[in-house]
């Protein structure tokens, strides 16, 4: 009982108020969109949303800048070379923590098995890459040291940063699992403000 209510404690910290959902758009506009209104395709690197009482609509990834959804923010950079959408959560000392879950698919005994693809990525403010790492749900041994190489990468550059470390240790206490702890830290990817 006691670890689920240090988890929640730790989840209701993490959660701004009252967060409008909208669209930063790379020509300084700006969209609102109505709550639940965006749906992030990364396969296709657009945005779905639907702006307050029309249809959807889609944007490419590179018309936009940010996007605020709910608790989230949605950043748009190009890191290594590439033009990509990461959820930011947290930033500290010049430093981003970023992540994006994917759900594909792999063959499984004729048939196809969906599975959580996470990109954890730590960026400076000029989008250099100071640590990257991609890794699944599987508990094989190579996800699993990535897992762990991760976690020692947040706690080494976020150091300075409780909020986020309290949010990662919320989820180790419900587990007791530091490993399958940050999967589900990056399934839930709220931005934390670091003070």
């Amino acid at each position: 009982m006691m670890k689920l209510m240090m988890f929640a404690f730790a989840v209701f910290v993490a959660l701004p108020s009252n967060a409008q959902s909208y669209i930063q758009k790379k020509d300084g506009s700006r969209i609102a969109v109505a709550e639940g209104g965006i749906t992030v395709d990364p396969a296709r690197k657009r945005i779905l949303y639907t702006p307050y009482g029309k249809d959807a609509v889609k944007l490419k990834y590179k018309e936009i800048d940010s996007a605020r959804i709910g608790n989230s923010i949605l950043k748009v950079c190009n890191v290594a070379g590439k033009e990509r959408a990461y959820y930011v959560l947290a930033r500290q000392d010049g430093k981003a923590l970023l992540a994006m879950n994917t759900v594909k698919t792999r063959p499984a005994g004729g048939y196809e098995q969906k599975y959580t693809r996470h990109e954890l990525i730590i960026a400076d403010t000029s989008n250099k890459v100071l640590y990257e790492s991609g890794f699944s749900d599987s508990v094989d041994d190579t996800n699993t040291k990535r897992r762990l190489e991760a976690v020692a990468a947040i706690k080494e550059h976020f150091e300075q940063c409780p909020e986020v470390l309290q949010r990662l240790a919320a989820y180790e206490l419900i587990d007791n699992n530091v490993d399958i702890a940050l999967s589900k830290f990056l399934k839930v990817p709220v931005y934390t403000e670091c003070n």
